[in-house]
């Protein structure tokens, strides 16, 4: 029987040339076919181990139809620290996903082929650009490898006959593990076919499979539970004086808005407390937000836009939102009610903020932060806040649970620096008449109005128009 190449296919098509390299009348590898139209499941992926002239793992991910492939020799590593080289190859068929067995000798690529691991990948970003830019960021879902990942080109494109990549573990990612601790390749060797294992996040939840450490959190009450869709914010009651007695955190209270992150298979919605989706509205956020390298999970926090001494300006932010200009926006994280499919609502709250604090080791950033302990009394801290001008102090109990109401084990102590003013005039904004540039403010002192001096923050030109009707 002669050669049955798939001769009929234009070069052009996004397979041909794997149907060029192979023999289909005497290899059982699936002969190419593009998978038309949108992908109605999760992007899949696919690593199997190949004993060819030598050994190495075919690295696959789905996008367009295909399964982009790279080949690795020396396989995948926790480690961050370890660039293994990954060299692109042919875009193979996605049909090619559940190969496994032999290509015979005289066959392209003739030995013995595997599973090795399987499951579902989430893009960060357009991940056509980042191939195309030769940078891709990712989440991995499988039965051996999860977390945050990236491939990145070396080699100038087209420079090579094979553009050479290098595959490692994002820095900072709750699932990297040093070699020397972990060796995913030695550890699991075989098919996931023959011997499934489960999804590794399922298995082992992140925040359980971080090598432990001394005086680590309490998880006794975490629990299993389907993640919610929705999720009401924890809220705190006003008090006029710190507790006295009993083990309680102290944190800043920021001047901005309350948000609540929800991440899916690793892409981020941004959330107020009353439900509302502001993603579009804080887009760079919630990009930066997807690069922490949690998959799934629910955070609280608050965002801010820091003034030139790092202090939250209500004002600007008000204003960075109305004008559409979100990218100073920042958001101090300072809980996590369920990670994965964890529900940490009844873990107490040292240990969350705890897990919290390692999920984002090596992911802080100008515009992500963590929310941390201030090591002192309230009185002391509330001080220093209004010296600073920071709007008062956060005091929450130690070891409360997680509540989707209004709390005493959550309290507010605010500085008190008011001052009642009263509205005297305004002037018109600079080439814009009837529309308020300005609000001259002026105070009773004695009995006496006395003129303050202009406000002209805190609202956009919309506003400035509605005050001046």
């Amino acid at each position: 029987m002669g050669r049955q190449r798939a001769k009929e296919a234009p070069l052009d098509i996004p397979l041909a040339k794997y149907n060029a390299k192979r023999d289909f009348s005497g290899t059982a590898e699936p002969q190419g076919k593009v998978a038309r139209g949108q992908a109605k499941d999760a992007l899949r992926f696919v690593i199997q181990k190949h004993w060819a002239s030598r050994l190495h793992y075919d690295f696959r991910l789905e996008l367009d139809g295909v399964m982009v492939s790279w080949a690795v020799p020396k396989g995948p590593s926790y480690d961050p620290s370890i660039k293994q080289m990954a060299i692109h190859v042919e875009d193979h068929p996605i049909s090619y996903n559940t190969f496994e067995g032999e290509i015979p000798k005289g066959h392209y690529g003739a030995g013995t082929v595997i599973i090795w691991d399987q499951g579902s990948w989430t893009p960060v970003g357009d991940p056509r650009d980042g191939l195309a830019k030769g940078k891709l960021v990712f989440h991995l879902h499988g039965q051996k490898l999860a977390g945050l990942w990236e491939l990145v080109r070396i080699s100038k494109l087209g420079e090579k006959k094979q553009d050479q990549w290098i595959l490692f573990k994002k820095k900072g990612d709750a699932w990297a593990r040093p070699l020397a601790e972990y060796d995913v390749i030695t550890a699991l060797p075989d098919s996931v076919v023959e011997e499934p294992l489960g999804l590794i996040e399922e298995r082992e939840p992140r925040v359980l499979a971080a090598p432990a450490q001394t005086a680590g959190p309490d998880l006794s009450h975490a629990k299993k539970a389907a993640m919610p869709v929705k999720l009401e914010p924890q809220l705190a009651t006003l008090t006029a004086a710190a507790p006295i007695g009993g083990d309680w955190l102290i944190e800043n209270k920021f001047d901005g808005y309350r948000m609540l992150v929800r991440i899916v298979g690793g892409n981020v919605r941004l959330i107020t407390r009353n439900g509302n989706d502001w993603t579009a509205k804080l887009r760079p956020l919630a990009d930066e937000l997807q690069h922490i390298g949690i998959t799934d999970g629910w955070l609280d926090g608050e965002i801010c836009v820091l003034n030139e001494h790092g202090v939250p300006d209500f004002n600007r932010l008000q204003n960075a939102i109305d004008n559409a200009r979100t990218k100073d926006i920042a958001i101090f994280l300072f809980d996590v009610p369920f990670l994965g499919d964890t529900d940490l609502r009844d873990v107490p709250l040292r240990s969350r903020r705890s897990v919290l604090k390692s999920l984002l080791e090596g992911h802080a950033s100008e515009r992500v932060r963590f929310s941390e302990e201030l090591p002192t009394s309230a009185n002391e801290v509330l001080a220093a806040a209004c010296q600073l001008g920071l709007e008062g102090v956060m005091i929450k109990k130690a070891d409360s649970p997680y509540v989707s109401r209004r709390a005493d084990t959550w309290l507010k102590l605010k500085c008190q620096r008011r001052q009642e003013f009263v509205v005297i005039g305004f002037t018109d904004r600079v080439n814009a008449k009837g529309d308020v540039g300005a609000l001259l403010l002026g105070y009773y002192d004695a009995g006496k109005l006395r003129y303050a001096g202009s406000v002209g923050t805190g609202w956009g030109a919309a506003q400035g128009g509605e005050l001046y009707d």
